[in-house]
């Protein structure tokens, strides 16, 4: 105190412990205070106000029991039913009604705020389940309005997106799906008529090497007809060469008839030579009216004339001479009309070669033509053959066709379930 502290302490007075308390007093004199207690004074008064004091405390409790209980059920009932309501609320219970609080204390705001984040949750589980619902019926024509709050704005972003994807790729889809269908008739119908026109192809080309074998049999008949003809034509060649080689020989005898009418006319002045040189003669005419076939008959005639009418010399002189005449007459007439025969069959072995040479001519240009047949027929084959195994594709290619547009038609089908705005 002497040196101005303020401060607390205990000091014995006689046997009497007390307590003091100390502290300056401003001013010039630089005075000090000091209370003082007896120890055993204060705490007998201490226990006396702590008896007091518990005495008051267990007096209010009595006294506010009733109305502590009845407040903390009036705020552990409403807390308790806010629980339960948002235990439903995690097993997913958006429907049950939130607990109604009349009081105006915060538990009457915390089942507000449950009530008010309920409502909100059944709006947007509502609308989500609204629009995704839509979506499963194939419907797109809405346009997602609401706006979410908070951590649900990546849902309605999401949704949002979903949505337009969909939207955008069905639409695509079913353009697409239009034009494939489209397409695909296109392709089906064109390749039927592949299939059609490959078939008729095959048909026409089975003809055709149908015709072209029968134009091979027949030009291998014609060949072999010109051959047989070729023969022919030769064995005539040689057959009109031992003509002519005849008619030579006619002419040779005819020249000989001629002399000898000659001779016999140097011998008509007598009568007794013309009996024997008209035997002689008529030997001759003989001789040579065999050699001369057909054409000697007449000779044979005269010769036999001639051996009648020897005996009669005399009266037949004059008849004699006259058939002598006209037999020189006749040889000479025969003897023209053997030299045109000779030039005729001169003329016509002439042909007759050339002939010959045209035929082997035709008939090696038919054996070419023949080659060239069996070549076109093996062409037509192979042709055939192509046209076949194009036929056998154009088939599958149709088939496949019919079930890429059956499956289109499928597709647009399905794409038009969805209704797009």
């Amino acid at each position: 105190m002497i040196q101005g502290e303020t401060g607390f302490g205990s000091y014995n007075f006689y046997g009497d412990n007390k307590f003091v308390g100390f502290a300056p007093i401003g001013g010039s004199q630089e005075w000090s205070i000091a209370i003082e207690t007896s120890q055993r004074e204060l705490k007998s008064t201490l226990d006396r106000s702590i008896l007091l004091t518990v005495l008051v405390v267990i007096l209010v409790l009595l006294a506010t029991f009733p109305v502590a209980v009845k407040v903390g059920k009036s705020i552990s009932g409403p807390i308790q039913s806010c629980v339960a309501r948002l235990e439903k609320m995690a097993d997913g219970d958006l429907h049950t009604p939130s607990p109604q609080v009349r009081s105006k204390d915060e538990t009457a705001q915390l089942a507000r705020a449950l009530e008010t984040m309920l409502s909100r949750l059944n709006d947007v589980a509502q609308d989500v389940t609204h629009h995704l619902g839509k979506m499963a019926q194939g419907d797109f024509r809405e346009t997602i309005t609401p706006t979410y709050w908070g951590d649900f704005v990546a849902m309605e972003q999401s949704i949002k997106t979903i949505h337009t994807s969909l939207k955008d790729t069905l639409s695509q889809i079913s353009q697409s799906a239009g034009t494939v269908s489209s397409s695909a008739v296109q392709v089906s119908n064109g390749a039927q008529s592949l299939s059609q026109g490959a078939a008729e192809q095959a048909s026409a080309i089975h003809e055709l090497s149908a015709t072209a074998d029968s134009i091979a049999e027949n030009a291998r008949q014609t060949a072999a007809t010109a051959e047989e003809a070729g023969h022919f034509v030769a064995q005539a060649g040689a057959q009109l060469g031992v003509s002519v080689n005849y008619v030579q020989e006619l002419n040779t005898a005819m020249e000989k008839i001629s002399n000898s009418s000659a001779e016999i006319s140097k011998i008509i002045d007598t009568i007794e030579n013309i009996a024997f040189q008209t035997n002689i003669l008529a030997l001759n005419a003989a001789v040579e009216a065999a050699r001369a076939g057909s054409a000697g008959k007449g000779f044979a005639v005269v010769a036999d004339e001639v051996r009648t009418l020897a005996s009669k010399s005399d009266e037949a002189a004059k008849a004699t001479k006259e058939l002598i005449e006209g037999s020189i007459t006749a040889v000479a007439e025969g003897g023209q009309v053997v030299a045109k025969v000779t030039e005729s069959l001169d003329k016509t072995s002439s042909i007759a070669e050339n002939v010959t040479i045209k035929v082997d001519a035709v008939v090696e240009a038919v054996e070419s033509q023949t080659t060239a047949i069996s070549q076109v027929t093996e062409g037509i084959e192979q042709i055939s053959s192509v046209t076949q195994s194009n036929s056998a594709t154009s088939e599958q290619s149709a088939a496949t066709a019919q079930e890429l547009s059956d499956q289109s038609l499928l597709m647009n089908r399905l794409v038009r379930g969805f209704q797009l705005s």
